[in-house]
């Protein structure tokens, strides 16, 4: 099946949907496979516990540094400030910890520490979504790493399209291939 972004425009059209739950009901109702897919930027493993309940059998990679560094400025949310990480790197370190321990009975969840090139999740990816830092290079070097990972027909999305650094990247790099979706969702096929 040749699954277009126009289809998935009209499955996805509730404006209060929330991201995850709006991109598993694409993939439902588009009969979309997935078995592998990268989360960047876990924090601290709500999504991960989301896609889990929507995608039981899929094997989830989340990749996350939790550090405290130049990228992280608490100062300015639109960059990659995340509230859950803390403002110390003793806090996202142990922040870290308790996402190892939420998923350690699960064999199919695999947590990785460090940015998304540090780590060769090999192709073929299904789906990658996208929710790390906000930088613009940041963003731009995620979708670069994993866009040519990912099979022809699986899925390229992520969160925050509005923030200036995440819609530079965007549309720097699958332009208006793309479709925006509610909730600040942008996704495409690739």
């Amino acid at each position: 099946m040749n699954i277009t972004n126009h289809d998935i425009e009209c499955v996805f059209q509730l404006p209060s949907e929330n991201p995850i739950t709006g991109i598993c009901r694409v993939i439902s109702e588009l009969g979309i496979s997935v078995n592998t897919m990268v989360e960047i930027g876990v924090a601290s493993g709500n999504s991960i516990q989301q896609w889990r309940h929507f995608l039981p059998e899929t094997i989830i990679h989340g990749i996350d540094p939790w550090i405290i560094d130049d990228h992280y400025n608490p100062d300015l949310p639109d960059v990659g400030f995340c509230t859950e990480l803390g403002t110390t790197q003793a806090e996202a370190d142990a922040l870290y910890a308790s996402v190892i321990e939420k998923f350690s009975a699960d064999t199919r969840i695999i947590i990785h520490r460090g940015r998304s090139t540090e780590h060769n999740i090999p192709p073929p990816i299904d789906l990658v979504y996208i929710d790390g830092s906000h930088d613009h290079e940041a963003v731009l070097t995620d979708i670069r790493t994993y866009l040519p990972r990912i099979r022809e027909g699986g899925l390229l999305c992520g969160h925050d399209m509005g923030v200036p650094g995440v819609t530079a990247a965007v549309l720097e790099t699958i332009g208006t291939n793309g479709v925006l979706l509610p909730a600040f969702v942008w996704i495409t096929c690739v």
